[in-house]
């Protein structure tokens, strides 16, 4: 099978969690890896290594301009007035929309997917179970408000609608508050939340310090 793995995020942990990353992503499958990273010093420290080891078909660095918005006026969610960082949101969907930009004429694979190299799989995807269901944003945590944004696969089609998000925040805050997995769920028209006996519900982990063994 032919799999198009676009990642974006941090670089964090991606030494830590490589092993997973084949064993769960890439698997035995014909896979092409492009990547866009923000240019922060957390990133920019580790790329090179990332680059070593991952070996990425294509990879760029995004812009640092993003909405020239006074977010400190604006309307935030709950865990964006407790934690701060809203300003994140969008530097996260404008690297995906510069993956959009990288497939956009490769509508060839035969399965997407979009991940971080943070997040830690525990089992691997059936890719072949999924084709055809749709886009799909699997269940990770029950307080996602029914979606995230940390994994999603489909189709060409679907996976550059979900990629889109960044250009549709401006008008979603208008409505309404600064809120990650909401303004996900208020941007895209279809996804799926597969629980097939496992595949993909609740096994995926953010890691952390002490998760680093």
């Amino acid at each position: 099978m032919k799999v198009c793995v676009l990642l974006s995020g941090r670089l964090n942990y991606y030494e830590e969690n490589y092993d997973s990353f084949i064993t769960n992503i890439i698997q035995n499958h014909d896979v092409d890896i492009y990547c866009v990273f923000s240019k922060e010093v957390c990133n920019r420290d580790k790329l090179s290594g990332f680059i070593k080891l991952y070996q990425p078909y294509l990879i760029r660095e995004s812009d640092e301009m993003i909405y020239d918005l006074d977010y400190d006026t604006m309307n935030q969610g709950s865990y964006y007035k407790k934690y701060g960082g809203c300003r994140n949101l969008p530097k996260m969907w404008l690297c995906r929309k510069y993956l959009s930009d990288m497939i956009k004429d490769k509508p060839s694979y035969d399965m997407y997917i979009s991940t971080r190299v943070d997040y830690k799989l525990h089992e691997p995807i059936d890719y072949s179970s999924l084709i055809g269901k749709g886009l799909i944003i699997p269940n990770i945590r029950k307080n996602y408000k029914g979606v995230q944004d940390i994994i999603a696969m489909g189709n060409h089609k679907e996976i550059m609608e979900y990629l889109s998000v960044y250009d549709k925040l401006p008008e979603i805050w208008s409505k309404y508050n600064i809120e990650a997995e909401a303004n996900l769920k208020q941007a895209i028209k279809t996804y799926h939340h597969p629980r097939l006996k496992g595949q993909l519900n609740v096994c995926a982990t953010l890691m952390k310090s002490s998760q680093k063994k």
